[in-house]
């Protein structure tokens, strides 16, 4: 019976490669765009979470801790992500959620986290698209490590332009002040993991950090499932 399902869920839902978007037959994975994928290798920064040969941040200290990634915005990862976020590909959260659980299992060892908390998303924006992908990851990564997902932890309580658009001055500006801890015991003496989709200058990170800081967490850390390079 188990298999007559599994059946019938690749054929309402048939697999698709996360990383090309290509269909899959059943069992099948494109071992070629895995083998291509941008992964973040050693010796890593241990703020910004790029590889030493590629970390701008200029070790910048802020209330977050540190940020881990599996991956650079870019290749297979850029194209899931962009389905991901804009074209309806909610599947891609479950590989990812992975990637990431692997990454904070090697590089936050012994860190007690308690909580993973998702960067929340406009609701008129999220209405738009169907779902929250920060939240999406947030609870794969939540399941993978066995911990609780704590999804409104954090709000957003103001207006703010897309982040893309903006350049690295303007997108500290454009967080400043939009996010706020409605409950803060349910902060208070906590390791946090915040977890976005796509980190660049990591103004939200250290915005949300800020605000989950003052609530009274114990710590922030962040992870996100790619990290962009500056060109």
């Amino acid at each position: 019976m188990r298999a007559l399902g599994e059946r019938l869920m690749d054929i309402l839902f048939p697999p698709v490669c996360p990383w090309c978007g290509e269909l899959l037959r059943q069992g099948e994975r494109h071992i070629k765009c895995e083998a291509a994928l941008p992964r973040v290798e050693n010796p890593i920064c241990t703020l910004c979470g790029r590889g030493t040969d590629r970390c701008t941040c200029g070790a910048r200290k802020s209330e977050l801790r540190r940020v881990v990634s599996p991956f650079y915005y870019e290749g297979g990862v850029e194209d899931a992500l962009k389905r991901f976020k804009y074209a309806g590909a909610s599947y891609a959260a479950r590989p990812l959620a992975k990637e990431m659980a692997r990454t904070v299992t090697e590089r936050l060892r012994g860190v007690p986290i308690s909580a993973v908390v998702p960067v929340p998303m406009e609701r008129a924006k999220q209405r738009r698209r169907g779902y929250n992908q920060a939240a999406l990851l947030a609870k794969g990564l939540a399941k993978e490590l066995g911990l609780p997902c704590e999804e409104r932890l954090l709000r957003l309580t103001g207006d703010k332009q897309e982040q893309h658009t903006l350049d690295r001055a303007a997108r500290a500006a454009n967080v400043f002040g939009v996010y706020s801890v409605p409950h803060p015991e349910r902060a208070a003496g906590r390791t946090i993991l915040l977890v976005d989709d796509i980190s660049t200058t990591g103004a939200t990170l250290r915005e949300c950090a800020k605000m989950l800081s003052l609530a009274g967490a114990a710590a922030v850390y962040g992870c996100t499932a790619a990290l962009v390079v500056a060109k």
